[in-house]
């Protein structure tokens, strides 16, 4: 959006009839000493969009940054989820395989009694009592 007299204006110089170009102060100014101070300040428009053009590209490459990760992160959670689901499995496995041994063992030395406890009820009715 272009707007009129906006270098003039954002700089305090004025045009008078009769006079010239003044400043705020009221002093005269040369052409040419406007012509340099336009020139500033399309240096500085130039500069400033060349510094956009930076940061933006500097977002981009941030926001891309912020993707891998998050995949990587992502990748990394199944893996660890993997990791744990097998311990489960391999400790359920090994408890199965255990309960099936103790009641192989326990079949073998004459019956498929309970002396997975080996307290009894006398010895627990007396800790409680006492």
């Amino acid at each position: 959006m272009v707007v009129p007299d906006l270098a003039h204006t954002s700089c305090g110089i004025k045009e008078l009839e009769r006079v010239g170009l003044v400043d705020w102060n009221g002093t005269l100014l040369p052409s040419w000493m406007v012509s340099d101070v336009m020139e500033g300040l399309v240096k500085r428009v130039t500069v400033e969009e060349s510094e956009i053009v930076v940061r933006k590209d500097k977002v981009t490459l941030s926001q891309e940054t912020i993707r891998r990760k998050a995949i990587q992160i992502e990748s990394m959670s199944s893996k660890f989820e993997e990791m744990m689901q097998q311990r489960v499995e391999e400790s359920f496995s090994k408890a199965i395989v255990g309960s099936q041994k103790n009641k192989n063992i326990r079949a073998e030395q004459g019956g498929d009694r309970d002396d997975s406890f080996p307290v009894r009820k006398t010895q627990l009715s007396y800790r409680f009592e006492h």
